[in-house]
């Protein structure tokens, strides 16, 4: 029987009680936002920006990550997913490398891909938990972009519970730092972003 990051089943998932689920998913996306800080910190310990393009407290299904377990649809399971960018001095090909090397080192699953276009360079890794996160050059810097091990558990009922919970924080303006439009930025240091909304955000 498949088991998701967790070790958990889908049906383990399916016998959660929805506060039960949502706190769940509350913890895995502040470790996901952990791991990402991590890499952050280890490229560039500065400011790095926050499109508005997406909420990112808002998961994907995981159905069509390629590190999905099988029955992982839609449906029955999520990621999250985080993209930032920011500007170097240093050489950007030698932070790809020194990137490259670093993830070997974990014996995660690393691939390397160079554009035929513009000649730009890309390095990817599957990591031993299932996460998926790549570096990338950008301008004058780079673009680093990741995402969570995918989970079961009921995507679209988990989505609609942090939409509530988040336009109702968003009513009363808490954490409205985060709340930026479509073709605005926000910077940010490693380790700082939007809280997951509170299950008792709603009555």
């Amino acid at each position: 029987m498949s088991v998701d990051a967790d070790g958990a089943t889908l049906e383990e998932s399916q016998q959660l009680g929805d506060r039960e689920g949502y706190e769940l998913a509350s913890r895995r996306y502040v470790e996901f936002n952990e791991f990402l800080a991590k890499e952050q910190e280890f490229i560039h310990r500065g400011d790095w920006n926050l499109s508005g393009v997406r909420n990112e407290i808002f998961p994907f299904d995981g159905g069509g990550m390629s590190a999905s377990q099988r029955g992982m649809n839609a449906d029955n399971s999520y990621c999250f997913e985080a993209t930032r960018t920011t500007q170097l001095k240093s050489s950007i090909a030698r932070i790809l490398e020194k990137t490259e090397e670093r993830w070997q080192l974990r014996g995660w699953s690393v691939e390397e891909y160079r554009s035929e276009v513009d000649g730009s360079s890309r390095v990817s890794a599957f990591t031993d938990t299932g996460a998926w996160i790549s570096i990338e050059e950008a301008t004058n810097g780079v673009l680093l972009a990741a995402y969570s091990p995918p989970y079961w558990g009921e995507y679209l009922p988990l989505a609609d519970d942090i939409h509530e919970r988040y336009e109702a924080e968003k009513a009363r303006g808490e954490h409205a730092r985060y709340d930026i439009e479509e073709d605005e930025h926000l910077s940010l240091l490693p380790g700082d972003y939007r809280p997951f909304p509170r299950w008792d955000a709603v009555e």
